[in-house]
């Protein structure tokens, strides 16, 4: 092959019979005189393919590798668009929380223990079980709270809430992208880098970390 038929070329003259027949099932018919339909290898290992379909063969490479790349481009856009999604889930699930505190909820372990148990293995949730978001925070609230088996502890709501802002802290990954601070609203523009590292710091400020009290800083409700 010469340099008129770079793919082909790449290729040693091989090509994927099967692929082929599949998705041209007229020039595998042609090409199968030349190029043997199980190893897609030429007949006798060194028949030269004429220049018509050498160059049918290289245009019908160049289109199945734009398949390839635009395949490739769309699972990493579903992959960032999951770690945006699931990120977002844990936010609101973290505020929700807030919310049923204020609501008299008490954020210790045993809460978040009974949460994180009944959420991870509860069959009522169906396709939900074991995914950590503002519904199924609500339902396992329910389910354990005062009118369902009464196992979480509240007390009565605080009659003023004072909440204070820190200064920012400016972290960077190891990669030397900006840490995103935990409750940041995920866009596209964030790497997936950053949604992985975000994802994971939300997790463990929900979670049931033995060392600590509470879901903030006692584990993984996620």
């Amino acid at each position: 092959m010469t340099n008129q038929f770079p793919m082909l070329t790449a290729a040693g003259g091989k090509i994927d019979m099967k692929l082929l027949q599949q998705t041209n099932a007229h020039l595998f018919k042609i090409a199968s005189q030349y190029l043997d339909p199980e190893t897609g290898k030429p007949i006798g290992g060194s028949v030269m393919l004429p220049v018509d379909i050498a160059d049918r063969l290289e245009q019908w490479l160049v289109k199945e590798d734009e398949k390839n790349v635009a395949r490739m481009q769309a699972d990493e856009q579903r992959r960032l668009d999951e770690e945006i999604k699931c990120v977002n889930d844990l936010n609101a699930a973290r505020a929700r929380l807030d919310e049923w505190v204020q609501a008299g909820l008490l954020n210790i372990k045993a809460n978040a223990d009974a949460i994180d148990q009944w959420i991870r293995n509860a069959d009522e949730l169906g396709g939900a079980k074991g995914r950590f978001s503002v519904g199924t925070v609500d339902t396992a609230i329910a389910y354990l709270g005062k009118k369902g088996s009464n196992v979480l502890q509240w007390a009565a709501p605080p009659t003023t809430v004072t909440l204070t802002s820190p200064e920012p802290v400016v972290a960077y990954l190891s990669n030397g992208e900006v840490q995103l601070p935990i409750g940041t609203q995920p866009t596209r523009s964030h790497s997936v880098a950053q949604l992985k590292d975000l994802d994971k710091r939300t997790r463990e400020s929900l979670g049931l970390n033995k060392d600590r009290q509470g879901w903030r800083g006692a584990g993984s409700i996620a």
